[in-house]
């Protein structure tokens, strides 16, 4: 073959135009080891261009044994590398369909491929927002308290997560400007203590901000005052006659002479003190002589309680009345009560002048 037909050759080899079939009146098979002598030979092509030397110039080359890797199909997807959320998923293949040999080409490409995969979405714990800003301070004045919040949103958290874990308040002393210490104006004074005679009244004062201040002691004075005052003079005295049965064994005086105060009840016999004092008390009873009965007796009591007894016996059977009578000392206090009962034969006292009950205040107590 003569040189242009050699460089003709070889302009089409390295252009890549010729693959195999008939160059110049040579029969060349692709991948056979028929080298089309004497073009093999030209340019080096063994060092050149060693890809077109496989396919053309195997045999001139020495290389019929050698054998390009190729790779075989795709494997199966493996596992997502993460248990809940996105993670990555690989799949590999072999460079061995068939495998490189005799200094064969191994496969250009990547071994392994991979992908993203979802699975199940992950719990999500939740998280503290930052610290509100302090809230006002809970006195104008003094020693008080301020308040800042935060809430569990950042994030919030699922259903599965974990709550936040810690305070959502939190709370701190604060001082504002000092307060003022003193009294307040005085309260009016109170109803006197009693409805008669001398007693006491009363009025108060409170301290203003008495302990808001560490540094300024507490109001100076006394909270509450006391005066003396004086409503009507107290008096109390009755006197009542004549007789009436009353309860089981009680008697009443129904004729009231004197009723100072309102302190008798003709009704039920009964003095009930509303001025608490010393008191004089009286009570006179008029008796006549029965069948076999010579005297009757009674008590003046305290509270239903028998304190004096009215008892006379004449020792006789005169039909004549008589009268039986006692009187004592007492200090009565606010609704004692002073009545004559445990009588004996009521049926035989007089109801006239000579059965009679007294009482007077002779000296009120001072409050």
């Amino acid at each position: 073959m003569g040189i242009l037909t050699g460089l003709v050759f070889l302009v089409l080899l390295f252009q890549g135009r010729y693959t195999h079939g008939f160059i110049l009146g040579t029969n060349v098979t692709q991948g056979s080891c028929e080298d089309a002598t004497p073009t093999c030979d030209l340019f080096d092509i063994c060092q050149q261009n060693v890809e077109k030397a496989k396919e053309l110039c195997r045999k001139y080359c020495n290389l019929c044994d050698v054998i390009d890797g190729s790779w075989s199909v795709w494997g199966s997807w493996g596992r997502c590398d993460v248990t809940c959320g996105n993670g990555t998923k690989s799949r590999v293949r072999s460079c061995n369909n068939p495998a490189p040999a005799h200094g064969g080409d191994d496969c250009q490409g990547a071994k392994e491929q991979t992908s993203t995969c979802v699975v199940n979405p992950c719990p999500v714990n939740g998280g503290w927002s930052g610290w509100s800003l302090w809230g006002s301070c809970s006195s104008s004045c003094g020693i008080g308290m301020q308040r800042r919040d935060r809430t569990c949103d950042n994030p919030l958290s699922s259903k599965d997560g974990n709550p936040c874990f810690g305070d959502s308040v939190d709370n701190r002393i604060c001082t504002d400007v000092q307060c003022p210490v003193g009294w307040n104006s005085w309260s009016g004074w109170t109803s006197c203590s009693v409805t008669c005679g001398t007693g006491l009244q009363r009025r108060y004062r409170s301290c203003q901000n008495p302990m808001t201040s560490l540094i300024n002691d507490s109001c100076s004075g006394d909270p509450t005052q006391f005066q003396t005052c004086t409503d009507k003079a107290c008096s109390s005295a009755f006197t009542a006659t004549g007789y009436a049965p009353y309860g089981y064994d009680s008697i009443r005086f129904p004729s009231v002479i004197l009723n100072e105060g309102n302190d008798y009840n003709s009704a039920t016999g009964v003095f009930t003190c509303r001025v608490p004092g010393l008191y004089i008390v009286t009570a006179t009873i008029g008796n006549f002589f029965g069948w076999n009965v010579d005297y009757v007796a009674c008590y003046i009591q305290l509270n239903g309680s028998n304190k004096l007894r009215l008892y006379h016996d004449p020792q006789g059977d005169d039909l004549d009345g008589y009268t039986s009578s006692s009187t004592g000392t007492f200090r009565l206090q606010v609704n004692d009560r002073i009545s004559v009962g445990s009588c004996s034969s009521r049926e035989f006292i007089y109801n006239s002048t000579m059965t009679s009950f007294s009482a007077v205040l002779i000296r009120p107590d001072q409050i």
